[in-house]
């Protein structure tokens, strides 16, 4: 455990200077100690050794038989891999340097706190949960520094890197109409009745999804043990803490809210609800991928609209013991994302 504090910490002491013109470049900067821990770590993820034999065995035999097809944006990158070295190391280290650069370019386009998310990419449990499923956190990596691009009105721009993001993880296309949804200001009314209509329908949305999973490409998950419904309880408190305290702001000053503070609130509205999915549909913690992360710089935008600076302070504490003391609990006593005890590579 003493090897993340110290990444976070690390990261989280250069974040500090992360301003003015070299604000990117320090926060790039800022990225090298998770760099670092990701690269030479060795079985931590429960995918490791899965994506260690599809590694060895497009190197080895050219090809990887399995029921899940690859994208050809992961293949490619291991093509580019094996460029440069045929180690598994240098390949796993491709793939952190890509993840991590999204996520930490999207923190410095994004965030109007970038030390603070800096420490939300870590105690949120995002960067443990990017040992695991690697397409697919590639694709949400891309697709959280799409935002920026939501923000900015650049619809071609999100739409590329949605796209980009496809090539990864097929699943990455459903983010389209994310662009046209979340910028338009909804009523607390029709929010709070999505939010209980999640909360109340799961045998209905339980229906819908394996009605529409059986005409779907991944139909085979139907007879798969993988299809059991396993509700995140920690992002449900997350999202749930977070929901409430945003709407009761959302709310309190509906009338002076910018255009930024909107869209990053309906994106974690959406991560809200995508948390409350776990409870009806199997694999759902599949989706929180790509919205749960928005915290990481909706927290800072909340934040920064309180105008008592003891109501900032006291949320912000509040918020930094939920997520931390949750994080260290589930990663000592629950196995959270296979991340402890730590493993360095045998070199």
């Amino acid at each position: 455990m003493l090897i993340y504090i110290l990444a976070c910490f690390l990261s989280f002491l250069i974040g500090l200077k992360a301003k003015g013109r070299y604000k990117t470049f320090i926060t790039l900067i800022a990225m090298v100690p998770p760099f670092i821990v990701s690269s030479l770590r060795y079985d931590n993820g429960s995918d490791y050794l899965m994506y260690k034999n599809i590694f060895e065995s497009i190197r080895d035999y050219g090809k990887i038989e399995s029921v899940k097809s690859l994208e050809i944006g992961f293949t490619s990158l291991i093509d580019l891999s094996l460029l440069f070295s045929d180690s598994s190391i240098f390949f796993f280290s491709l793939v952190a340097l890509v993840i991590l650069t999204f996520y930490f370019c999207g923190i410095s386009n994004i965030s109007n706190n970038i030390p603070f998310s800096i420490l939300l990419f870590f105690i949120t449990g995002t960067f443990f949960d990017t040992f695991n499923g690697l397409r697919q956190y590639i694709a949400a990596a891309i697709l959280f520094y799409s935002i920026c691009y939501i923000i900015n009105n650049s619809a071609k721009k999100y739409i590329f890197f949605v796209m980009l993001a496809f090539l990864f993880h097929y699943t990455a296309l459903v983010m389209l109409p994310l662009y046209w949804i979340v910028r338009r200001k909804y009523s607390i009314k029709l929010i709070s009745l999505v939010i209980l209509f999640f909360i109340l329908g799961s045998q209905f949305i339980d229906k819908v999804f394996h009605a529409l999973l059986s005409i779907s490409r991944y139909s085979f998950y139907l007879e798969s043990e993988e299809l059991v419904v396993v509700p995140t309880i920690s992002s449900i408190l997350y999202t749930s803490i977070i929901g409430v305290i945003s709407l009761y702001f959302y709310y309190l000053y509906r009338d002076k809210l910018s255009n930024r503070f909107v869209i990053l609130f309906n994106i974690q509205m959406i991560a809200w609800v995508t948390a409350l999915l776990s409870l009806s549909i199997p694999l759902a913690m599949r989706w929180q991928y790509y919205f749960v992360p928005v915290s990481i710089i909706f927290i800072p935008e909340l934040l920064s609209i309180i105008r008592y600076k003891y109501n900032r302070w006291f949320i912000s504490l509040f918020l930094f013991l939920i997520y931390t003391i949750t994080l260290i609990y589930g990663m000592l006593y629950n196995g959270w994302f296979d991340a402890y005890p730590y493993n360095l590579i045998d070199f």
